[in-house]
């Protein structure tokens, strides 16, 4: 038996998830997910928990017997065991207006919300906030920022999006309104604030879906040869790499890889037809790998 702690931070997904690699069972003895098959403070991707300390004593009064009633829309609410009541005084609130909670009321956000912003400036993320705050959105509603192409590169842009915990997506140009249009769809079109526009989804946003992420070009080496030599950061790039190229035996000594990845293998004297294919993977916002014998800054290419 190997025991993990933290319940409230994820921890029964990677038990349930490690069992099912080895074909055991989880033992899994948080008591609120035990008699309500969910974990209300530890919301599925998608949505995100008010308050962890308000939500403790909901769930408290839940497991005393209080029922409860359901504000909004959640499919993973649906399908759990709570002792639902349309008059309960209880209430799970799904929704991504910006309040407070209510006595007896648990706020869970549906990340739901998109900015697309025009200009980039180093007080960005403070901009964000503030034009969520004017819209009555809540921050923990916010899925993802979208702008252009062009600002793929762009150090304050990732900056801002590491201080809000979001990721960045990117669109070809355009106004901030014409963006989020493209990219999300609304009932309404986007609320406009100054040089940035916030488009509200009727669900949770599948970020991957947006647009497309940052590429990234990363050249590895494979060191002595043997596989239990590989450096660990080495080991990373595979594993997080969308597209691996190479001389085909490098690349197969690269392995094993997943179904979901793609090899490019070439001739060995082929270098510069792999690097431009390398970049234009990249810039289509794929995680690219090129693989080396030996020392990269050596046998790069």
């Amino acid at each position: 038996m190997v025991p993990l702690l933290g319940g409230l931070g994820g921890v029964n997904v990677m038990a349930r998830s490690i069992a099912n690699g080895l074909g055991v069972a989880s033992a899994i003895t948080t008591s609120g997910e035990l008699r309500f098959g969910t974990c209300l403070l530890n919301p599925p991707s998608g949505y995100a928990l008010g308050d962890l300390e308000l939500g403790k004593r909901f769930v408290s009064d839940l497991l005393s017997g209080e029922p409860v009633r359901i504000e909004g829309e959640a499919p993973w609410l649906e399908r759990a065991q709570l002792p639902e009541d349309p008059q309960a005084e209880l209430t799970i609130h799904v929704g991504c207006a910006l309040r407070e909670p209510a006595p007896h009321e648990l706020l869970i956000y549906p990340r739901s919300v998109l900015v697309a912003v025009s200009e980039i400036t180093a007080e960005l993320a403070m901009r964000v906030r503030s034009a969520l705050h004017d819209a009555s959105i809540a921050e923990q509603s916010l899925a993802c920022l979208l702008t252009s192409e062009e600002q793929m590169a762009n150090a304050q842009l990732h900056q801002a999006a590491s201080e809000l915990g979001v990721p960045v997506r990117f669109d070809k140009a355009g106004s901030a309104s014409e963006m989020a249009s493209r990219c999300v769809p609304q009932r309404l079109p986007p609320l406009s604030v100054d040089d940035m526009a916030i488009a509200v989804a009727t669900q949770p946003l599948d970020v991957q879906n947006i647009g497309r992420g940052r590429g990234r070009l990363a050249v590895i080496g494979l060191g002595p040869g043997a596989a239990d030599l590989m450096v660990p950061a080495v080991k990373a790039e595979l594993a997080r790499a969308n597209d691996v190229l190479g001389y085909e035996t490098y690349v197969r000594m690269a392995g094993p890889f997943r179904a979901d990845q793609v090899l490019h293998c070439t001739d060995n004297r082929e270098e510069m037809l792999r690097a431009r294919h390398a970049f234009e993977l990249a810039a289509q916002g794929r995680s690219v790998v090129v693989v080396s014998s030996g020392d990269p800054g050596v046998f790069a290419m």
